[in-house]
């Protein structure tokens, strides 16, 4: 699963850390660059699919001019992953060029790290992941430069065997190419698993108005959620059985009103359509059918939410921007305890960002760890993203505020 993420000159970002845990929560002002830092896993995501880069550049939010800190010519992201807890790590880095008013994807660098027998280092002022190594292979490193149409590759099994070079399209990125090359066995395994890992990334975007019209049966949910009716009702029913008892569960206790049971049912002369619905009881024996047109936002975002979490690929990162939107302060805790349970239980980490003072203080104490902040640099302007933590005179910070209040008052 992904670790951590290194980022330097990309969009706002001076060089800059951020570590993933199970639930990790981001925090900080409007401009901060929590969305920026979003963006970046969003895009290491779309490359590793065999898609045209220059397509991916013009989607991210603001457009390829942006990708590149004002006033640089070179970024740089850097992604490390592993296959489980004190096993191998994958560390992949991108770099981005712009010159003659173009950007384009300059390098790419894949290598493999065994924990066991590396010293890590890190120099926050340096793109290097890993310095000299006993434990490190390079498995692939690639130059573009603006005048070529393709990429130069060389692949080799570890830094003392010899190489053999490529000559690749720059249209895709090197990761999304080197699988269907004849590599050694050891390149493809890396290749295949940093590929598989990033298309796990999924950024959710609910939007309640979208979720709110009949949907056609899906297998997989849409980033907007307004196909959640069409792939709970596509499930066999044993499974869908399952998931909706587990949403009814999480929901139930959310509204005023007590929520009996969540569950989709399909609609059109071919049941090629689905309407999700739930049973609300506002008192012993008095209850009311609503669908979907009738739920509020709140209550749609948060369903949106756990059904990514429970139809997403073991393994997955799920992106979610401003979580808690439209939700009651009072409902947070319940919004944490379904983030926690159903991400242990299916292995799925979250990173999300908030505004709401109440959600932090409701992690407690003990989470201090999990949440990180993004700021504006006084003197460069570049956004910093650090660990709570870590902030000084912490302690004393904390004894006369909660976090949600230090983070409101602007005192992180």
């Amino acid at each position: 699963m992904i670790k951590e993420l290194y980022l330097e000159n990309w969009k706002s970002f001076s060089p800059s850390r951020i570590y993933i845990d199970p639930l990790t929560v981001l925090i900080g002002t409007n401009a901060s660059g929590k969305s920026n830092l979003l963006d970046a896993f969003w895009f290491l995501s779309q490359i590793a699919k065999d898609r045209p880069v220059e397509y991916i550049m013009n989607e991210i939010r603001g457009g390829r001019e942006w990708l590149i800190r004002e006033g640089s010519s070179e970024a740089t992201l850097s992604i490390v992953i592993a296959k489980d807890v004190h096993s191998i790590e994958y560390h992949y880095e991108v770099k981005l060029k712009r010159a003659e008013e173009k950007i384009w994807i300059a390098n790419e660098f894949l290598t493999e790290v065994d924990p066991s027998r590396e010293t890590h280092t890190f120099n926050i002022g340096s793109s290097q992941l890993l310095h000299s190594s006993a434990g490190e292979k390079n498995l692939f490193k690639s130059y573009s430069s603006i005048s070529k149409p393709y990429v130069d590759v060389s692949s080799r099994q570890s830094n003392k065997g010899p190489e053999k070079n490529y000559q690749l399209s720059r249209n895709t990125s090197v990761l999304s190419q080197m699988g269907s090359k004849k590599v050694l066995a050891n390149i493809r395994e890396g290749v295949s698993f940093v590929q598989d890992e990033l298309s796990k990334i999924f950024v959710l975007n609910p939007i309640p108005n979208n979720m709110r019209s009949y949907s056609p049966l899906s297998e997989m949910l849409n980033t907007d959620a307004s196909n959640m009716a069409g792939v709970l009702s596509a499930m066999d029913d044993d499974r869908r059985n399952q998931v909706e008892d587990t949403l009814t569960r999480y929901l139930g206790p959310l509204p005023e009103k007590d929520i009996k049971r969540v569950w989709t049912e399909r609609y059109g002369p071919f049941g090629r359509d689905a309407m999700l619905l739930c049973m609300e009881q506002w008192k012993d024996g008095e209850e009311s059918r609503i669908d979907s047109r009738s739920m509020s936002d709140g209550t749609l975002r948060f369903l949106a939410i756990a059904t990514a979490m429970m139809t997403r690929p073991q393994g997955s990162l799920l992106i979610i921007e401003e979580i808690d939107n439209g939700l009651h302060p009072s409902r947070t805790k319940e919004l944490i305890e379904m983030l926690i349970n159903l991400g242990k239980e299916r292995n799925i980490d979250v990173l999300c960002t908030t505004h709401n003072p109440v959600l932090v203080d409701k992690l407690g104490m003990g989470m201090l760890p999990i949440v990180f902040f993004v700021k504006r640099d006084i003197h460069t302007g570049g956004s910093v993203v650090e660990s709570v933590e870590e902030v000084d005179n912490l302690p004393k910070l904390l004894a006369q505020n909660s976090v949600g209040d230090l983070m409101t008052e602007g005192m992180l």
